[in-house]
């Protein structure tokens, strides 16, 4: 009996171990799947943004005008991708400036750009290039790889004939690479630093800004009710002037006909 009981203890005891073993596993199991979603969402893909600017300004002190923005760019560790400046006859000179600004300090340099004359015109893209940047990085990654195989059949290759082949293929591989590398460079450059196009011209007096559809109806609104209020105002006093004159002549008429009416009768 003894013998019987101590061997169900003893079941007991390694059934307990194994469920303590197996809960242990399945916890471990299940930080492991944790850490691996939080790895994955934190993997996130960067995307590329490629900002474009066009402004057309007014400004009556053109030289400064000229002078500050180039200024300014450079303070901002910018640099100036064209500067075509033609200056005619007095008060007619005009620029066209496209410029190449940090993307982080576009927001300020924008600012700067529409305090520093009249803003004609103003507009701003995006053009997101994600897709192709990552896509020509998985193409370049893949040729780099292409490149090592082929320099590691070339120190196993003993016949002549496959000795020009594979150089002939090492040499397509590596201008195929060259080319990668040079889009990717572009791309970086036009996501990392904003163009910014602007037409700079040189007047006496700014340019009044026409108004809007709506803005012009509640302007013709405003006119005309203007236009109404005056007229019934001096209408009013027109007839307030003229109200004795009417009143003289209808009692002289009231008069002439009150006469004439007696006359009638005798």
């Amino acid at each position: 009996m003894r013998k019987s009981i101590l061997i169900l203890l003893l079941i007991l005891c390694l059934a307990l171990l194994m469920s303590s073993c197996s809960k242990s596993v399945q916890l471990n199991d299940d930080n492991s799947e944790e850490k691996t979603g939080s790895e994955l969402s934190g993997n996130t893909t960067e995307r590329k943004i490629v900002i474009t600017a066009e402004y057309s300004i007014e400004t009556r002190n053109f030289k400064d005008a000229v002078s500050s923005l180039n200024s300014q760019v450079t303070e901002l560790g910018g640099y100036v991708e064209i500067s075509s400046i033609q200056n005619d006859d007095e008060n007619s000179s005009n620029a066209n400036f496209v410029f190449r600004i940090p993307a982080d300090k576009l927001s300020g340099f924008l600012s700067f750009v529409e305090g520093s004359g009249n803003v004609l015109s103003g507009s701003q893209t995006g053009k997101d290039v994600t897709i192709e940047y990552y896509d020509t990085q998985s193409e370049l990654n893949a040729l780099k790889v292409k490149e090592e195989r082929i320099l590691a059949l070339l120190e196993k290759a003993e016949n002549l004939t496959e000795i020009l082949s594979l150089e002939e293929e090492l040499n397509k591989t590596r201008t195929s690479i060259e080319k990668l590398n040079t889009r990717i460079n572009e791309l970086n450059n036009l996501v990392n630093y904003a163009t910014v196009e602007i037409y700079l011209f040189e007047v006496n007096d700014f340019t009044e800004k026409k108004p809007g559809f709506g803005r012009t109806i509640l302007n013709a609104i405003k006119t005309s009710g203007s236009t109404a209020f005056t007229f019934f105002k001096y209408f009013i006093v027109v007839i307030i002037y003229i109200l004795p004159y009417v009143i003289v002549f209808g009692i002289i008429i009231f008069l002439c006909l009150y006469l004439k009416k007696n006359r009638r009768n005798k």
